[in-house]
């Protein structure tokens, strides 16, 4: 049995599993060589002990696509505080060093989305997962085509450099990612009608990280500005009044004990798109939930079809990440039952409600293709005699 859909679940019992909080004074860590989209980029490398300090970026083109090309490069980079808070607590605590490669969309607003780990060093040591917690304090100028910002692809080296003594706790929170299983979320509509006049009256599209703990009750407190771009347009005050509708489910006592362990960078996104009424501009959802092999079994075994069947189904991302309003956009084979057994899914499958690059994901429609396989050996049960 395949489903297609398959990714990366995102943990809902999160809080239980928080780390002991962990710091330290000083550390380093070092952005080398960054690969866009195919054309090579050099970054000098960018130190950050006691102060952060950068140099210029310079480029390697490779053959350029039609048109005028320009490609992303670097608007902020992330202060030696944001990196403080990612850095492995256990690496740390043992002065452990490291070094990972993650690979990220650019999206035309300049966010990072769809980040993976492309390699890490040591392996097993968190630094991978660190990387990738570190993404939204970044800044891009996405990649331009004819004037045009563009989606592009960014392969970005970062190295994490403990220091030799001076390995002195601060007792920093750890930093959890923003596509969490949020229970309450923002959603398009929110985000749209918290879009700030100034930058709505201008045409203008902007982008905010701020940095928030959590409460007892899972909601978002005591939220602070790390990125607003561009500045003077309100994003930052948006960004903070969107914060407070998010929210966590917080189930028992060690959850509650926890929510003063962690903190969370949140970025939010303002897309132009969004002031035109069309279909709403939401970001790349992460999975929840999905169904189990027994709840895909029940939904298709009972077709008695021999070989894969396929299905894609459209619905809409509802608060709680949950879907509503599905139809079939494709089934194979015809005339099977093979939407209708897809459609019976639905409840089993919940998104994650905000994204990793700052876009809501309720109120927007998804397609979810779904591939069956019985398992090898498996043959449908024999007609039920007359």
């Amino acid at each position: 049995m395949t489903l297609e859909v398959m990714q990366s679940v995102q943990d809902p019992d999160v809080l239980a599993r928080v780390a002991k909080s962990r710091g330290a004074r000083k550390h380093q860590v070092s952005m080398g060589g960054m690969v866009v989209a195919g054309w090579i980029f050099r970054t000098a490398v960018a130190t950050l002990v006691a102060c952060a300090s950068s140099q210029a970026i310079s480029a390697e083109t490779l053959k350029p696509p039609p048109g005028t090309f320009v490609n992303a490069d670097w608007k902020r980079k992330p202060s030696l505080q944001e990196l403080m808070a990612v850095f492995p607590s256990e690496a740390f605590k043992r002065g452990i060093s490291g070094k990972a490669t993650i690979s990220c969309n650019i999206t035309p607003q300049g966010a990072l989305n769809a980040c993976t780990v492309v390699d890490e060093s040591p392996a097993g040591k968190g630094f991978g997962s660190a990387a990738i917690a570190l993404t939204p304090q970044f800044m891009m100028r996405p990649a331009t085509l004819n004037g045009v910002p563009v989606a592009s692809q960014a392969r970005i080296p970062i190295t994490f450099t403990v220091p030799e003594g001076g390995m002195e706790s601060v007792g920093s929170k750890r930093v959890l990612p923003p596509n969490l299983p949020w229970i309450e979320a923002p959603s398009y509509t929110d985000v749209s009608a918290a879009y700030p006049r100034k930058a709505r009256e201008a045409g203008i599209g902007g982008r905010a990280t701020v940095s928030c703990a959590m409460g007892e009750d899972g909601r978002l407190k005591d939220c602070s500005t790390g990125i607003s771009e561009p500045r003077g347009y309100g994003f930052d005050t948006a960004a903070k009044s969107l914060a407070r509708q998010f929210r966590i489910a917080v189930t028992n006592d060690e959850g509650r004990k926890a929510t003063h362990k962690v903190a969370v960078h949140l970025p939010v996104t303002f897309d132009p798109g969004m002031l035109g009424g069309g279909e709403p501009v939401i970001g790349k959802p992460s999975w929840a939930a999905l169904p189990t092999n027994d709840q895909m079994n029940a939904a298709f075994a009972s077709l008695m079809l021999k070989g894969t069947t396929r299905a894609t189904i459209a619905c809409t991302v509802e608060q709680g990440g949950s879907l509503k309003g599905c139809s079939v956009v494709s089934e194979q084979p015809l005339g099977a039952g093979v939407g209708a057994a897809a459609l019976a899914l639905t409840p089993a499958f919940r998104m994650t409600t905000w994204t990793a690059e700052g876009l809501p994901t309720v109120g927007g429609l998804i397609n979810i293709p779904i591939r069956y396989e019985p398992a090898r050996g498996d043959t449908p049960p024999p007609p039920a005699p007359k």
